[in-house]
């Protein structure tokens, strides 16, 4: 799964520009968010509702920056997504990209059925 993962953002990613902007929705331990900024997304904002999982996103992000993503800004908020607004985001704007990994019991026991279209409407560029 997690090569599926990277094949589709270095793909999405490239296909963005230069200044891209990736939102991970339940970002866990930060790998999708990783990924993201080491294919060259400049701004990552990993959300992860769990303050105990965001603490560890932001361990790995904060190790592995030097070496994979030098030139990339990744953030972690713990919050719901849908407690997230536009002046949390990078620059405060829009995502270019919407991510998440959350699908574990069939898109209903994690409620990604109802925040991943909140947060593609209330956080990503039109068309994004």
């Amino acid at each position: 799964r997690n090569s599926y993962y990277q094949r589709a953002l270095e793909k999405a990613v490239s296909a963005c520009g230069t200044d891209c902007s990736v939102l991970d929705v339940g970002a866990g331990s930060g790998l999708l968010s990783m990924m993201a900024a080491k294919f060259g997304a400049q701004h990552v904002l990993a959300i992860e509702a769990n303050p105990n999982l965001a603490s560890l996103a932001e361990q790995n992000i904060r190790r592995n920056r030097p070496t994979l993503f030098p030139k990339s800004n990744v953030t972690v908020v713990a919050a719901l997504s849908s407690a997230v607004t536009i002046d949390q985001m990078p620059s405060a704007r829009r995502a270019d990209i919407l991510v998440t990994e959350t699908f574990g019991t069939m898109l209903l026991g994690e409620g990604a059925i109802n925040f991943v279209p909140d947060a593609r409407d209330r956080l990503m560029k039109p068309g994004g």
